[in-house]
């Protein structure tokens, strides 16, 4: 009997802790490649869409020149959980050229020698408007999202508008590609093989890249 092997080391994958393949329902109407895109791939990206707009109403709530609410701390959880299960399989890029780079516009850790944390401390003292000071790529990462809302306890007023514009061009980058994935998904399903081997090969890729962060 002739057994296929990447679908099987794929399931097993994406069967690990992060990857939630095992929770989807009763799925044997659809092809393997269909199931994958419907209940990890796109689904997981409309989850980190849902994440970033939860965090937007946290914000919202959020006094200025207060403690930061117990309401962004788990706003901003989530998000950081949900944006790490759709880079983890991350497979656009294969599908879509024009969205090859979305990845390290939205996350740039381990990216350069830039000392975020510095530069970011600088442009909050500037005083500039949030689309004066935040030009550049990764000061609208959530990298520096990260920075905005947690340089100490309290979320002062710029701290706080810097903060609603970065993850504004966060959701922007979450919400294109939601609508890329649905236009590529008859392109996903139309070669199964192909389309396995670029989530399996995007898995095997963040593994090595966590072990090799680890070292």
């Amino acid at each position: 009997m002739k057994i296929k092997i990447l679908p099987f080391f794929l399931v097993a994958a994406l069967s690990a802790p992060g990857i939630t393949l095992a929770e989807t329902t009763d799925t044997t109407s659809q092809s393997m490649t269909q199931s994958l895109f419907s209940h990890v791939l796109l689904r997981d990206a409309k989850r980190v869409q849902a994440a970033a707009q939860q965090l937007q109403t946290a914000l919202a709530a959020q006094p200025a020149d207060a403690p930061r609410s117990a309401a962004v701390d788990a706003a901003f959880a989530q998000l950081v959980r949900a944006w790490k299960a759709v880079q983890t399989a991350y497979v656009l890029g294969e599908l879509d050229s024009d969205m090859i780079d979305t990845p390290q516009l939205i996350d740039t850790f381990h990216q350069g020698k830039e000392n975020l944390n510095k530069k970011l401390t600088q442009v909050l003292a500037s005083g500039e408007t949030p689309r004066v000071a935040l030009f550049k790529n990764s000061f609208k990462s959530i990298n520096a999202l990260a920075v905005f809302l947690y340089t100490d306890n309290t979320l002062s007023e710029t701290e706080r508008a810097y903060a609603d514009y970065t993850l504004a061009a966060l959701l922007r980058h979450f919400s294109a590609i939601v609508s890329a994935y649905q236009a590529q998904a008859k392109a996903f399903d139309a070669d199964q093989e192909q389309s396995t081997s670029f989530v399996l090969n995007a898995l095997i890729d963040s593994a090595y890249k966590l072990k090799e962060w680890r070292v």
